[in-house]
C-alpha cells in the first residue's frame, strides 16, 4: 500500500508541546466527484500556501493510500479546537492529537474497506506508540480536563457541535473499524494500554498531582509498576476491568490494598477502594513469588488516598 509524504506551509502547523493522548477522524467532504478526487484534492489545498486553516495530520485515501503531512512533533493548525466554553475549562483537542481525514466526497459516499484497514492500521501504530487505548470517546457537551485517552470523531467532540460537523458521520461503520483496530492491536495488548493508562488518571485524580510517591513521577512508576499490577481481568469483553495495587504507608507496617473498577461508557466510570491485607507476609501472589511487592506512600499522600477511596474490609482471596 502506498505511503506518501507532503511537506506543508509553516503558517498551518506549530510545535507539539502535550503528549499525544486522542486520535481524532474527520472526513474531507470537499465535494468532489469520488473519493479518489477528494484524496488528491486535500493532498494539494494542504500543500497550498493559499489555505488560510485547513490541516490534519494524515489522509487516507480509498485504495488505501496514506499521505503523512504532519509527523508526530508537530500539531495541526484548526483541525479540531475548543468547544463553546473554551479555555481554562477545556482543553484544545489538536495539542493532544493526531488527526486523520478520511477521503470522502459527500456526507452520503461510503467508504470502501480499504480505507477501514489501512486507517485501523495506522492508528494501530499511533496506539502503540503513544500507549493510546482503543477506546471510542464522546467529548461532548465540554471537552473538560483532565484529558482522556482514546479515540474520538469531530461529530463526537465538544468543537464539532460549536461547528456543526457531521464528519466521519453516518457512512461511517464504527463498529467495524474498531473491530479491525482491536484486531492490528491484539486483545493482550489493547486491553494492557487500557488497564496502565486507567492507573495513571486514578493515581493522578488520587494524588493530585504527577510528582508523586516519593519524587517518582507517575511514567516512572508506571515503568516499575509490573510488579505491581494484579488481578487484572477482562469481564464482559472490554466492558470492566478490576485491577489494583499494594500501597504501604511510610510511618506504618501495614500493608494495603487500592483496587480500581473502570466501567468503560460515555463516559467511563471509576470506581476504587481500600482494603488491609491482613498478613501480607505470608501472601504468595504474582507468579507465585512469596511476599508482596509494594509501593511506598507518604503519610501525606496515604491520608489523601483514604478520604477519596471507599474503606473496604479485609479481602478474603488474599488472606491467609
Amino acid at each position: 500500500m502506498i505511503t506518501e509524504r507532503i511537506t506543508v506551509p509553516s503558517h498551518l502547523w506549530g510545535p507539539r508541546t502535550q503528549p499525544v493522548r486522542i486520535v481524532i477522524i474527520h472526513a474531507t467532504r470537499g465535494g468532489t466527484s469520488s473519493a479518489g478526487w477528494e484524496y488528491i484534492a486535500t493532498k494539494n489545498w494542504f500543500q497550498s500556501p493559499n489555505n488560510p486553516g485547513s490541516m490534519a495530520s494524515r489522509i487516507i485515501g480509498p485504495n488505501g493510500e496514506h499521505c503523512i503531512a504532519l509527523d508526530d512533533s508537530q500539531v495541526p493548525h484548526w483541525s479540531a479546537g475548543y468547544g463553546s466554553i473554551g479555555y481554562p475549562t477545556e482543553f484544545l483537542i489538536d495539542a493532544y492529537a493526531i488527526s486523520y481525514e478520511v477521503a470522502q466526497p459527500n456526507d452520503n459516499y461510503p467508504f470502501t474497506e480499504a480505507q477501514y484497514i489501512r486507517l485501523a492500521q495506522e492508528v494501530a501504530k499511533d496506539c502503540k506508540t503513544h500507549n493510546i487505548p482503543p477506546l471510542m470517546l464522546d467529548l461532548r457537551p465540554v471537552q473538560r480536563f483532565p484529558v482522556p485517552a482514546g479515540i474520538t470523531r469531530h461529530d463526537r467532540t465538544a468543537n464539532g457541535t460549536k461547528l456543526g460537523k457531521s464528519d466521519p458521520g453516518k457512512m461511517f461503520d464504527e463498529a467495524k473499524f474498531m473491530a479491525l483496530l482491536k484486531a492490528n492491536l491484539g486483545e493482550e495488548d489493547w486491553f494492557d494500554m487500557a488497564t496502565k493508562q486507567e492507573l495513571r488518571e486514578v493515581l493522578e485524580e488520587l494524588i493530585g498531582t504527577k510528582d508523586i510517591l516519593n519524587g517518582r513521577t507517575v511514567a516512572q512508576f508506571l515503568q516499575e509498576s509490573d510488579d505491581y499490577i494484579i488481578n487484572t481481568l477482562l469481564a464482559e469483553h472490554g466492558k470492566r476491568a478490576d485491577a489494583g495495587v499494594f500501597i504501604k504507608p511510610a510511618d506504618s507496617g501495614a500493608v494495603y490494598l487500592l483496587t480500581w473498577r473502570v466501567i468503560w461508557s460515555t463516559p467511563s466510570k471509576i470506581t476504587y477502594s481500600l482494603h488491609h491485607v491482613a498478613n501480607p507476609t505470608t501472601l504468595e501472589l504474582m507468579g507465585g513469588r512469596s511476599g508482596v511487592n509494594y509501593v511506598e506512600v507518604s503519610p501525606a499522600v496515604f491520608a489523601h488516598i483514604k478520604t477519596v477511596a471507599r474503606q473496604g474490609e479485609p479481602t478474603p482471596s488474599l488472606t491467609p
